[in-house]
């Protein structure tokens, strides 16, 4: 065993004294250092919540552009369905080799015909819409995060 030496009240008493000072200058610089750190925790909180909202407006903003031209996209296919019917009954029942009374028999079955074919035209109008948005809405984003 090893032998302890009896330190006397006195140099115990100056030991704790550089210790206790020891602890205050450490926690007198933790003190220092929490503002700091504080004002560096808000401004991260805040440039955090700034590109938040800015990503916020920008998706608003592309979703409200996507949705705008998707839905002049359908209108402009919708344009185009009603001038193909109207172009597909007045080719089909315009044929001159044929008697006005045949042409006028044949009407009903021309506006049928180009109906259906308005039909399958009018059938990819979502679709077609859809990727509008979809292209659109992509237009605008942005390739990596801003700093």
């Amino acid at each position: 065993m090893a032998d302890k030496t009896p330190v006397s009240s006195e140099e115990e008493i100056t030991r704790l004294k550089a210790r206790v000072a020891e602890l205050e200058a450490e926690l007198h610089s933790h003190k220092k250092a929490k503002p700091a750190d504080r004002r560096e925790s808000a401004r991260t909180a805040a440039n955090a919540f700034s590109d938040a909202s800015r990503n916020k407006v920008d998706v608003a903003q592309r979703m409200i552009r996507g949705m705008t031209l998707a839905s002049l996209e359908s209108v402009n296919l919708l344009a185009e369905t009603v001038s193909a019917f109207a172009t597909g009954v007045m080719d089909r029942s315009g044929r001159e080799s044929e008697s006005l009374r045949d042409m006028t028999t044949r009407l009903p079955g021309d506006i049928v015909s180009s109906f259906a074919d308005a039909v399958d035209r009018a059938v990819d109008i979502p679709a077609k819409a859809a990727e509008r948005y979809s292209d659109t809405y992509r237009q605008g984003q942005r390739t990596a995060p801003q700093q």
